[in-house]
C-alpha cells in the first residue's frame, strides 16, 4: 500500500492531486484530509466538467479579499478537457490558490496536469498487493473503530472476498450490532456468513453470455438476502465497467480482471447492456426488500432459457 509521511504536503498554496484506485478509500482520504489539512480553510467543492478557461480565470486568477482562505476541491478531475490543461501551460499560469484534485482514473487529461509542474504533488493511492490485505482490513478496522479479536479477523479475512467495499460492509454490519463487551466468533458467523459463490466467477460467466448456467449457479447456491444484495451490486459495478468505452485507459498495467471486462465487450452492445442492468437493478432492490419474489422470478428467468 502506498506510504505516506506527515506533514509531506503543503495545503495553504497552489495544486495537489490525488488519485484513488476506489471510491471508499477515496471517501475515507477525503474526510481525513478535510479535518486534519482544511479543517480551517473555506472549501468550495466543484465537479471536473466546472474547471474550465473561464472558471480559471475568475477564480484563481483573480485577487478578493474574502476568499484569502479559500480552497478548492475538485471531485472527477479526470473530467477536466485537455484544452484546459494545454492554456495553463500556454499561458504559463501560476495557479497560486489552494487546489486538491481528486481522479478516479490516470486518463489523457491527468497526464497533461502530471507534465504541467513538478513541484505539483501528485499522489496515487494504488490497490494493495494481494499479501498487504491484512494491512488493508486492519486500516479499515481502524478507522471505524471495530477491534476484533484474532480469529474474528482472520474468519473474516477467510470469507469475505478482498475487497474494500466488502471488508467495510462486514465492518459497519458489526459495528451496528456489537456492545462493549464485542461480538464472539458464532455471533459474527451468523451476521456475515461464508459466501456460497465467488461472486468474480459469477461475473465471468454472466459476462460471457452464459444465461442460463448463471441462473442455474444462483439458484444452487440458495442464498440469503443480504447476500443476494451483495452479488448483484457487485455484478452492476462489474457490467458499468463493461459499458465505460474508456475503462483501462490511464493504467499504466492491466490486471487479469481488467482484461476480462475488456474481452467481455465484445459479448455486449448498448441494448443487451441495458437489459442486463436493469434487470440486476430489479433484483436488487428486491434483495434489499427481502421480497420472495426474488427467488421466483430468478427460477422463472431459468425455466424460460429451458424452453
Amino acid at each position: 500500500m502506498t506510504q505516506f509521511k506527515k506533514g509531506s504536503w503543503d495545503f495553504s498554496k497552489g495544486v495537489i492531486a490525488f488519485s484513488f484506485f476506489d471510491p471508499y478509500i477515496e471517501k475515507i482520504f477525503l474526510t481525513l484530509i478535510k479535518k486534519q489539512a482544511l479543517s480551517q480553510r473555506n472549501i468550495e467543492v466543484i465537479h471536473g466538467t466546472e474547471m474550465t478557461i473561464p472558471w480559471i480565470e475568475e477564480k484563481l486568477l483573480t485577487m478578493d479579499f474574502f476568499d484569502l482562505d479559500r480552497a478548492y476541491l475538485v471531485l472527477g478531475a479526470e473530467s477536466i478537457k485537455g484544452e484546459v490543461w494545454d492554456w495553463v501551460k500556454e499561458k504559463a499560469v501560476d495557479l497560486e490558490k489552494s487546489m486538491l484534485l481528486i481522479y478516479h482514473q490516470e486518463n489523457a487529461s491527468f497526464k497533461k496536469m502530471k507534465g504541467l509542474k513538478k513541484e505539483w504533488p501528485i499522489i496515487s493511492i494504488e490497490a494493495p498487493k494481494f499479501w498487504e490485505n491484512e494491512k488493508l482490513f486492519q486500516f479499515l478496522s481502524n478507522i471505524f473503530g471495530v477491534q476484533l479479536a484474532p480469529q474474528i479477523r482472520h474468519y473474516l479475512l477467510d470469507n469475505l472476498q478482498a475487497e474494500v467495499g466488502e471488508y467495510v460492509h462486514a465492518l459497519k454490519t458489526i459495528s451496528l450490532h456489537q456492545s462493549d463487551k464485542g461480538l464472539k466468533l458464532n455471533e459474527v458467523k451468523d451476521l456475515i456468513g461464508a459466501q456460497n459463490v465467488d461472486p468474480f466467477e459469477m461475473a465471468k460467466i454472466l459476462a460471457s453470455g452464459k444465461w442460463s448456467q448463471f441462473l442455474e449457479k444462483l439458484i444452487e447456491a440458495e442464498l440469503p438476502f443480504e447476500e443476494y444484495r451483495s452479488l448483484l451490486s457487485f455484478l452492476q459495478g462489474h457490467f458499468l465497467k463493461i459499458a465505460d468505452d474508456h475503462y483501462g485507459e490511464g493504467k499504466a498495467r492491466l490486471s487479469g480482471y481488467d482484461q476480462e471486462i475488456i474481452h467481455a465487450k465484445k459479448n455486449w452492445n448498448e441494448t443487451s447492456l441495458r437489459n442486463i442492468l436493469r434487470q440486476l437493478g430489479e433484483w436488487e432492490i428486491q434483495a434489499k426488500r427481502k421480497s420472495v419474489t426474488l427467488k421466483l422470478n430468478i427460477l422463472r428467468s431459468y425455466y424460460q432459457t429451458q424452453a
